[in-house]
Formats: C-alpha cells, sequence, structure tokens
C-alpha cells in the first residue's frame, strides 16, 4: 500500500550453450540452349543442428521488510537435433523475345527433437524432477509456374501461382498428447509495371505468404527464464497467412511514394 515494499527478489543466472552444426549440398544445373536462356537447375540440401543448453538460476525472494526468505533454484538441461533436407528442381525458358516461364517442385522435411530436464529446490529441499520430450516433424511439397512478359517499352507484367501440401506431426511424448496436421494452399502473386517516360514508373503487384508457427512456439513444456518470466507452446498453433498489396510511384532514382 503506498510506498510500502510488499517484495524485494534477486536472482543469478547461468546459460552455457554447445552447438555444432553440419551442412551438405549438391547442385546440378543443364543449360539447353543459349540463345532461348533455357535452363534446369537441381538441389539437394542436408543441414543437421545438435545443441546442449543449459539454465541454472537461484532466486531470493524477501518479504517482510527482509525478515522471511524464500530461496528457490533451478537447473534446466535442454538437448535438441535437428536434421532438415530439401530437394527442389527449377526450369526456365524464354518466349516471344520478351517473355520468361518458369516451373519447379520443392519437398521439404525437418525433424526436431527436444529433451529437457528440470531439477528444483525451494528452501534447499529438492522436487521431484520433471523431464520432457517432445518430436516435431513437417513435411511442405510445393509446385509453382510463373510466366513475366515485357509489352513494348512501357508495360510488363509478371504473374505466378504456388500451391503448398503441409504434412505435420507433433508428439509430447511426456504428456502422452500427439497432433497431426494437413492442409493444402494456393498463392497467387500478381505485378503489372508502366513506364510512361525514362524517368516515370509506377507499379501494382499482389502477393499472399504463409509463415509458419517457430518450433519454440510449438513445444508445450514451460520454459523459466529467470524468476517472473516463462515460454510455453503451443501444440495446436495454426498458420498466419499475409495478404498484400503494393503500389509504387517513382521519379528518377531519387523520389518514389
Amino acid at each position: 500500500v503506498g510506498d510500502d515494499i510488499v517484495e524485494n527478489s534477486m536472482s543469478v543466472l547461468a546459460n552455457p550453450i554447445r552447438s555444432q552444426q553440419y551442412t551438405a549440398n549438391l547442385n546440378y544445373t543443364h543449360v539447353f540452349n543459349d540463345s532461348l536462356d533455357r535452363e534446369l537447375t537441381a538441389n539437394v540440401d542436408y543441414n543437421r543442428y545438435a545443441g546442449q543448453q543449459g539454465n541454472s538460476q537461484q532466486n531470493r525472494y524477501y518479504y517482510n521488510g527482509f525478515s522471511d526468505t524464500v530461496v528457490t533454484g533451478m537447473v534446466i538441461e535442454t538437448d535438441q537435433v535437428v536434421d532438415i533436407y530439401s530437394a527442389k528442381v527449377d526450369f526456365q525458358t524464354r518466349f516471344w523475345q520478351t517473355g520468361v516461364i518458369e516451373a519447379g517442385a520443392k519437398w521439404a522435411m525437418s525433424n526436431t527433437f527436444n529433451r529437457m530436464t528440470t531439477d528444483s529446490t525451494l528452501n534447499g529441499v529438492a522436487r521431484p524432477t520433471q523431464r520432457s520430450d517432445f518430436d516435431y516433424s513437417e513435411q511442405v511439397a510445393a509446385v509453382y509456374i510463373s510466366v513475366a512478359k515485357q509489352f513494348g517499352q512501357k508495360f510488363n507484367a509478371k504473374l505466378g501461382l504456388r500451391g503448398e501440401f503441409t504434412h505435420s506431426e507433433g508428439d509430447w511424448i511426456s504428456a502422452d498428447s500427439t497432433s497431426m496436421k494437413n492442409y493444402f494452399d494456393v498463392f497467387p502473386t500478381a505485378f503489372f509495371g508502366y513506364s510512361p517516360t525514362g524517368k516515370w514508373s509506377m507499379n501494382v503487384s499482389y502477393t499472399r505468404r504463409i509463415k509458419r508457427p517457430n518450433y519454440y512456439q510449438l513445444n508445450p513444456f514451460r520454459t523459466y527464464m529467470d524468476a517472473h518470466n516463462y515460454q510455453e507452446g503451443n501444440l495446436e498453433l495454426t498458420p498466419e497467412f499475409n495478404n498484400q498489396v503494393d503500389l509504387n510511384l517513382s521519379y528518377s532514382q531519387y523520389v518514389s511514394l
């Protein structure tokens, strides 16, 4: 009440982190016809991340003018392994001198395993150890096509369409809780440009994008950052979709609206 101090607290934290990362990739390009700028490219990639993180903290709470003291301790050990595989193929060719067609397909899979153990004490008395094992995998298969064309000196346009199928599985092993999702989405793009003179140009564009939840936003186990803050994910989170429209007007290279 008023200026009376209800609680004082002090925290001592330590967060050692160790990690290793490995990558490998294979790339191939084949040019069919130089004059038509027709080519095929293929890529295969692999990435592994293995990390160990510690989080130890001691918190002291002082009540009633420091006459009462509560001391809590916590040690959190986290092991995480992430494997990411991807493969894609892209084809590009020109048509009608100033037109370009691009098409391709991509498949990507990520597997993440997270093991976390938490040991805590209250005034020097040990509490039961908590353990969380969380396994999450996600596969995304996509195909796309786009067509771009320059019409004379003043007009240009580009239209594209991308389809994505996503399959994800989350398994909170420690709590015997699972979640599986399958969904298909379509993402169109459109761009139209007009340059009435050498210095003036204007364009309008539309894009639709997807943003999937990050791994830490899905992991449902509660992680304490310090005495007053914690982080907890939700396995049932769904993706975020963005629809964006842009209108731009430019003069020379110095002024744009």
